[in-house]
């Protein structure tokens, strides 16, 4: 559920609380298949600006729907939570929970927004020290010597690419953040370019002498620190798969380029479980795959099979506006959906045309 900036899924006149409870809640009991005897948690949350009153009201037909399901609550929680700016209203949550899950629920925990069992005893806590999840701290050392060197894609140019891409990130910004208000919460530019940032700061870190392998781990951990929105993980797990894709080269031939390619698909449809149709970033990037295949297969170089992949992107970006939303956030918007242009998808098509028109002055200037 998202706290702000999206669309919504339907806009009716003013209900009762009972009625408002029983549109929030009978989506939720559906979905989880909730049975008799089956527990629950319950968080009924105000979004800044509902009274405790209301919201005790809600948790109060709450109570009366799980009940004639026999459904026992083992924990709730009602108050504001989660809030947003000048927003009213309020949002039901349940966790269907099992006996591990109980377990967590209730351990003792103490924080400005949730307190859960007693406090802590004794003396001072321990100040906390902050821990960094890396991907790259297992990176295995690289035998140059035995890297494949044909091909005319350096880690130089490499570097120039994914700038060419950044710079071209930062200047559709504000226009895939509208395009992500229409159907999301309009964050998507904003997230890209932080990603994005990110990334070239990691890059002016990195090894002279890095490979592209290693420069693509260097990516995925830049994407997974600075990013929390769903592009993060999913574009660390892109360029991690693609990095391993090519670890055997030094330079990136066409072929190699390709299986490149292929590499950040596979690790975004790992991450994600995304499908082409689903309307997601993969519409664009699945087609710009097969069209680069194709390209390869009839002897096309690596700019020839770059342009190819960000021509494919750029059709199959534009032919996913009229399709409905299956995943993401858009999903729950159905029809409502189709007509508008995937953020993700348009942001894929984004980098692959920068990159495509990037590579033929990178090479010139090289050579």
């Amino acid at each position: 559920m998202g706290i702000h900036g999206e669309p919504g899924v339907e806009r009716i006149p003013a209900e009762s609380a009972d009625n408002v409870a029983d549109r929030l809640l009978l989506p939720i009991l559906e979905e989880l298949d909730l049975r008799t005897g089956d527990k629950v948690g319950v968080l009924v949350n105000g979004l800044g600006s509902t009274t405790l009153l209301e919201l005790y009201l809600l948790h109060r037909r709450v109570v009366e729907l799980l009940n004639q399901r026999g459904v026992a609550i083992h924990a709730s929680w009602v108050g504001e939570y989660c809030t947003s700016l000048d927003m009213e209203g309020a949002s039901i949550t349940l966790l269907k929970l099992d006996d591990d899950l109980q377990r967590w629920l209730d351990h003792p925990c103490e924080t400005p927004a949730l307190r859960v069992g007693a406090a802590p005893t004794g003396g001072a806590a321990m100040p906390r020290r902050k821990t960094v999840r890396s991907i790259t701290s297992d990176r295995q050392k690289i035998d140059r010597n035995n890297l494949k060197t044909d091909g005319n894609i350096s880690p130089e140019t490499f570097r120039g690419l994914k700038k060419a891409g950044a710079d071209a990130i930062f200047t559709e910004s504000d226009r895939l953040s509208a395009l992500d208000g229409e159907i999301g919460d309009g964050d998507h530019g904003v997230t890209m370019e932080i990603g994005w940032k990110a990334v070239m700061s990691s890059m002016t870190k990195s090894e002279d002498q890095a490979t592209i392998s290693e420069l693509c781990e260097d990516i995925a951990e830049a994407f997974l620190e600075a990013v929390g929105a769903s592009a993060g993980p999913l574009y660390a797990a892109a360029f991690q798969a693609a990095g391993k894709a090519v670890s055997d080269r030094l330079n990136l031939d066409a072929a190699s380029m390709v299986a490149w390619l292929n590499g950040l698909h596979d690790g975004i449809v790992a991450r994600g479980g995304a499908s082409t149709g689903d309307k997601t970033m993969i519409d664009a990037w699945a087609p710009a795959i097969s069209a680069a295949a194709v390209q390869l297969g009839n002897g096309g170089t690596t700019v020839e099979c770059l342009s190819a992949a960000a021509e494919g992107a750029r059709e199959c970006a534009d032919a996913a506006k009229g399709m409905i939303s299956n995943r993401g956030r858009s999903k729950k918007l159905g029809q409502r959906s189709a007509g508008h242009v995937d953020p993700g998808a348009e942001s894929a098509a984004v980098l692959l045309k920068a990159w495509s028109q990037a590579a033929p002055h990178l090479l010139l200037n090289r050579d």
